[in-house]
């Protein structure tokens, strides 16, 4: 309890972030900001924002780099000054505590205001009851047009799936009409605007509204506007009804925002306006009850005579004409047929938006959500150079290609954009679409043949080299004998050298990658191990690698059973095959450092695989047989062979003689 006594002060100190757009001021910063110089920017006391910036931090928005050295993390980059959730939290620490969320005793207590149900009796009217005795909270925003359109932007951070979720739209014929009562600023209406480019769409809401839903759409729609497809309609719903005869009518949070009667009236005005093919559809948010449903006697007939009522203009027959209220829809939404007319989202528990960011954030590899990030830096990067918004219209992807095609290689462009497509999906699901849009497919295109070069690959190994290292090693310590099989293994088991080694970025390493002891079995001519995942294995679905032994001085069974001896010997209870003599396990740069001592740069990591398919081609093995060894699923494996023309001869003699 006195942890949620406390709560007010999170949202006070959170206010003060927002306000001062100290996510703004950090921005650009990955490794943080002192204090004073984050204050100086904000123009507040450094020592009392510190402690404010403390406080978020330990809640986790923020992170504290070192004493008095601030940076942002993903929750307070989620604050930035052009987000929806940043008026949001404006509108609660800049409305809502200064005027509502204080008076609530006063106002439940006072023998007026307490049992009245008139949207002008609440907590906010009681702040300005002397001023405006009759006032209500939307004819507050309407005298300030800066918080009406905080407010309106603010209502779009509870977004939390577009309307498409949960019903098909694509359904509606060619022409439908679409009507978004009380739409605000086009949150829903945009989207759907976006992907549905055959319906006819109107937005209704106040005049101030309105004029302030243009503007947005200005900016996020233009498209719309320039084909006429939609309609701007200013409304009082209490007093008159939407535009008549539409498809579809939507409203989205507005009932919960008014007593029982108010809702009536504004259901009786959209049923006036209704044809007899129109629907309604309601989303807005349905509270849990607590008490056993089994004991909630609610006559779900009524349900069902509201929906026929409000919908087609018709009686259930036999049963009398009566309202459901609010109170008897939050006890019976789990008891709620499915009716086509009536869609019921219930609302997501907790528990399951926490295993969905779990399970999102395990999508992809750590390695890979770094590179991503990095690629999504630059992006960030290149909008703030250029002053771009950083939504990823066409437009600004094919200026973005164009700008890194001058400073990277080209062909790593087309991996940088994917990489961003990955981090702002979740912002901006159309990313992926804009992606591949001709606009930035053609621009990049045109930089690969204007400023693209060849691509420069490392050399394959050859047996002599594995020859060479075999040879030098003839006192060999558990350390040789570790890089010698890693070698060995690498070259004949077709590895990636990530498959054998530690990423070198502590961040990187994932146990659930690592090639354990007891998955190893060592027969008369061959061994083999369970790799648990590689790079084409999403799933950890595993592969055995089988080595055979080979004749001569070049047998990789030998130096494998050599080594494996070594490493029993010295660790025989730790989990990992690869050890190194001090127990840990060997390091990607720890293995390029032996394999540099010998050999030249033209020669890395990636050459054991490619030394590897290019001998195997020069036996005469087959390309479907390459493929599989070395557990590729794609073509990409022939530009090891292809290009060497003594595998050439051995393949062109191979197949002659098999024909």
């Amino acid at each position: 309890m006195i942890t949620r006594s406390y709560a007010p002060i999170d949202s006070a100190c959170l206010g003060v972030a927002s306000q001062d757009k100290v996510a703004d001021v950090l921005d650009g910063h990955p490794k943080g900001l002192h204090v004073d110089v984050i204050a100086e920017k904000a123009q507040l006391p450094a020592e009392k924002l510190a402690r404010v910036l403390r406080l978020l931090a330990v809640k986790h928005c923020f992170k504290e780099v070192s004493k008095d050295v601030f940076a942002n993390n993903r929750l307070s980059h989620s604050i930035r000054s052009t987000t929806p959730l940043a008026a949001l939290v404006s509108t609660f620490s800049d409305i809502c505590h200064e005027n509502a969320w204080p008076f609530l005793y006063s106002t439940l207590a006072d023998p007026e205001y307490g049992p009245s149900n008139s949207p002008t009796k609440t907590p906010f009217n009681w702040s300005m009851r002397k001023e405006k005795p009759d006032a209500t909270f939307f004819g507050y925003l309407a005298e300030r047009p800066e918080k009406s359109e905080m407010f309106g932007k603010a209502m779009t951070a509870f977004e939390t799936g577009g309307v498409q979720e949960f019903y098909p739209i694509g359904s509606l014929p060619t022409g439908a009409t679409w009507c978004d009562v009380g739409g605000g600023q086009g949150g829903v209406l945009i989207p759907v605007a976006n992907t549905h480019p055959t319906l006819r769409l109107t937005l209704q809401d106040q005049l101030h509204v309105i004029e302030e839903a243009k503007q947005h759409f200005v900016l996020e729609c233009p498209g719309v506007l320039n084909e006429k497809r939609i309609s701007f309609v200013p409304i009082d719903f209490f007093k008159e009804p939407p535009v008549p005869n539409q498809d579809v009518y939507y409203m989205r949070m507005i009932i919960h925002d008014w007593p029982d009667a108010e809702c009536i009236q504004i259901l009786e005005n959209v049923r006036k306006a209704m044809g007899s093919q129109s629907r309604l559809l309601v989303r807005d948010f349905s509270l849990n009850s607590m008490i056993d449903r089994s004991d909630v006697h609610v006559d779900l007939d009524n349900v069902q005579d509201l929906a026929h009522n409000l919908l087609l203009r018709q009686r259930l027959r036999g049963k009398p004409s009566r309202w459901l209220f609010k109170s008897d829809v939050s006890m019976a939404y789990r008891r709620l047929p499915m009716h086509p007319l009536w869609q019921v989202k219930q609302v997501i528990t907790e528990r399951l938006l926490q295993e969905r960011a779990i399970a999102l954030g395990s999508a992809i590899d750590p390695s890979s959500h770094i590179t991503y990030t990095s690629h999504l830096q630059s992006y960030l990067t290149f909008c703030k150079i250029h002053g771009f918004d950083i939504n990823p219209t066409p437009d600004t992807l094919s200026f973005y290609v164009v700008f890194m095609c001058h400073h990277i290689q080209p062909r790593s462009v087309g991996q940088y954009l994917s990489g961003i497509a990955n981090q702002l999906e979740h912002l901006y699901p159309h990313i992926r679409t804009n992606r591949s849009s001709a606009l930035v497919t053609r621009t990049l295109a045109g930089c690969n043949k204007r400023l693209g070069s060849g691509v420069t690959r490392k050399d394959p190994l050859t047996l002599d080299d594995l020859l060479a290292f075999s040879s030098h090693a003839r006192d060999p310590t558990h350390d040789d004998l570790l890089f010698l099989s890693i070698l060995f293994c690498g070259f004949f088991g077709l590895h990636r050298l990530g498959e054998l080694t530690w990423p070198d970025r502590l961040d990187s390493r994932d146990w659930r990658k690592v090639v354990m002891r007891t998955t190893v079995h060592v027969a008369m001519d061959t061994f083999d191990y369970i790799l648990p995942t590689h790079k084409a294995d999403r799933f950890f679905e595993g592969n055995k690698v089988v080595i055979a032994k080979r004749d001569g001085e070049i047998d990789p069974h030998f130096v494998f059973t050599r080594y494996l001896a070594s490493r029993d010997r010295r660790f025989p209870v730790l989990p990992a095959l690869w050890l190194k003599a001090d127990g840990t396990m060997p390091a990607r740069s720890w293995f390029l450092a032996r394999l540099h001592a010998r050999m030249p740069r033209s020669i890395g990591g990636h050459s054991l695989r490619s030394g590897g398919a290019t001998y195997f081609a020069s036996q005469g093995w087959p390309d479907d047989r390459i493929q599989a060894v070395g557990r590729w699923t794609s073509e990409a494996f022939r530009m090891y062979i292809r290009k060497n023309p003594v595998v050439l001869q051995a393949l062109l003699h191979a197949r002659a003689s098999s024909a």
